[in-house]
């Protein structure tokens, strides 16, 4: 009775898990893995695994929904993802070398820093923040004016630049890697604060791009051992259902409204990693 319980409260976090991913553009894992991890008492390295598997399921249903309502900007994110894997796997490399202290204090000063510069922000911008202005770097300005129509007949237009792109994908790469984090909560921060892409694209495109992510990450937790499949039905059944509500909500908030949301789920998820690097320093 308390198994079948203990599922049916899963199933019910996860929907909501799902539907808050996928409305703001992440994979989730903030929420799955310290759910597996506290509430089901899953080893961690069996938590992420597991967490990296549910969220193919969140990104697979919530990237078919962005799809069809024509807002994911394939271009940017095919070629972003060019840099951020040699990124991770750099970032997982460097990862034993600095101080727990260290790499989560670096962590939740960058999302405080995105989420209030999102809330704070100006609702539309035209163009990436970062520029080079000096003449003997000018020559950097390169890349791609994007305008395209969605399925609502809404026109979006931006510019993307190109070397500020592939950097910014490699530092979301190498931070995913050397913090073992989604990278939904560095890309969407980035597409919206640094390269200026709308925020309504951005968590679109975001979820496409961590469809990529997550299915070779689970792939590779499976083959050591580290996932749970009788909970990824389970956790991947819900995940499914509210990545199907998330990208819905999505459409009906506003940009100004979604850049406050996004903003603020990243100030929650700094303040409960400050709170963790706080009881670290206080442990003998």
């Amino acid at each position: 009775m308390y198994i079948a319980l203990e599922m049916v409260f899963l199933f019910l976090m996860t929907i909501a898990a799902g539907i808050i991913a996928s409305l703001v553009g992440i994979g989730g894992g903030v929420f799955f893995v310290p759910l597996f991890n506290l509430f089901l008492g899953m080893p961690i390295e069996d938590a992420i695994g597991t967490s990296l598997c549910t969220i193919i399921f969140t990104a697979l249903s919530g990237s078919l929904y962005y799809m069809k309502e024509k807002r994911v900007d394939y271009k940017t994110g095919l070629i972003m993802e060019v840099t951020t894997v040699p990124g991770v796997i750099i970032g997982a490399t460097i990862t034993e070398l600095l101080p727990e202290i260290i790499l989560k204090t670096l962590f939740f000063s960058f999302l405080f820093f995105s989420g209030f510069k999102l809330i704070k922000g100006k609702n539309v911008r035209k163009k990436s923040d970062v520029t080079f202005n000096k003449l003997g770097l000018k020559f950097l300005n390169i890349g791609w004016k994007r305008t395209f129509i969605d399925a609502q007949g809404k026109e979006w237009s931006y510019f993307v630049n190109v070397p500020v792109m592939l950097i910014s994908g490699f530092f979301a790469g190498f931070i995913s890697g050397l913090l073992g984090i989604g990278g939904g909560t560095l890309k969407v921060p980035i597409l919206t604060v640094i390269l200026g892409m709308p925020v309504h694209i951005a968590t679109a495109t975001s979820t496409f791009m961590i469809l990529i992510t997550s299915v070779s990450g689970g792939a590779t937790h499976l083959y050591l051992g580290h996932v749970y499949l009788e909970i990824v039905l389970v956790a991947g059944l819900g995940a499914v259902l509210g990545a199907q509500i998330g990208p819905r909500l999505n459409t009906k908030i506003s940009s100004k409204h979604l850049r406050k949301i996004v903003g603020t789920v990243l100030i929650l998820v700094a303040a409960n990693m400050a709170y963790n690097t706080i009881q670290l320093l206080k442990s003998p």
